[in-house]
């Protein structure tokens, strides 16, 4: 296999670049909705009452910045270790009018792109205010692609018409795709990627000889890597209750 900057072989493959999240996220303006409500704690939904439609520096700054330097120090084991950190700008002030009753978000670069093998591929996000989490990130995977010849696609846009779980997508969200040598498995609770995300990715995986394997979850559960950590080829951490089907049999070798 040829050198390359960008490839992903398993969640637990040395760790040479990473993106960095910023630390942005403003509250919706009518409050959380139906679909938050099912994974956030009501501790959480109650320590935030009353900041709607407000950014978290401006409700909290005592909060934000100890976000922010959480990013700093995280940067700063990151970078003692050898890996170099790539960071996303800012939201502008544009996109955050965007679809600002919504809220948005800026926080998580783990769900709005992943990385499989030595393709970068755009997500669908589900939940309305981050669906522009994308945008501060868009010129440095750009960027990356060119620079480094490796794939780079994004998922066909998603239809949101109807109800939250109504919603066609397709859907699919980084947090859900866990990577295992050639073999790549993707969560579905409901509240972040759906079958036609699932089966998207498939078909384009395909290609190149992986399997992808839809799991279902708890509909509490926002993503796959909240129930599920591979640790190395022999050890990996899971909540078996988040698994409607059973823990699938392919990860009993795993259990330790």
């Amino acid at each position: 296999m040829k050198d390359l900057k960008i490839y992903v072989e398993s969640e637990f493959a040395p760790l040479k670049r990473v993106v960095l999240a910023q630390s942005e996220f403003c509250f919706p303006e009518a409050g959380f909705d139906e679909a938050s409500e099912r994974f956030l704690t009501e501790d959480s939904m109650a320590a935030y009452d009353g900041a709607f439609g407000v950014e978290l520096k401006e409700f909290r700054p005592d909060l934000q910045a100890a976000w922010e330097k959480e990013k700093i120090e995280f940067r700063r084991i990151l970078e003692k270790h050898g890996v170099e950190v790539l960071r996303p700008r800012l939201l502008t002030k544009e996109e955050k009018e965007i679809n600002k009753a919504a809220g948005y978000a800026n926080f998580f670069c783990r769900d709005p792109f992943f990385v499989v093998g030595d393709k970068m591929i755009e997500a669908n996000m589900k939940l309305t205010h981050r669906i522009n989490e994308i945008f501060p990130i868009q010129a440095l995977l750009q960027q990356e692609a060119y620079q480094n010849q490796v794939y780079y696609v994004g998922l066909p846009t998603a239809k949101r018409i109807g109800l939250f779980d109504q919603m066609e997508g397709p859907f699919l969200e980084g947090g859900d795709v866990l990577v295992l040598g050639k073999e790549v498995f993707v969560g579905n609770s409901g509240l972040a990627s759906n079958h036609a995300g699932i089966k998207w990715l498939r078909n384009l995986l395909s290609f190149d000889g992986y399997t992808v394997t839809e799991i279902p979850l708890h509909p509490h559960i926002l993503h796959l890597d909240c129930a599920l950590s591979f640790v190395n080829e022999q050890l990996l951490i899971l909540c078996e209750e988040a698994f409607l089907d059973g823990v699938p049999e392919r990860f009993f070798f795993l259990k330790k």
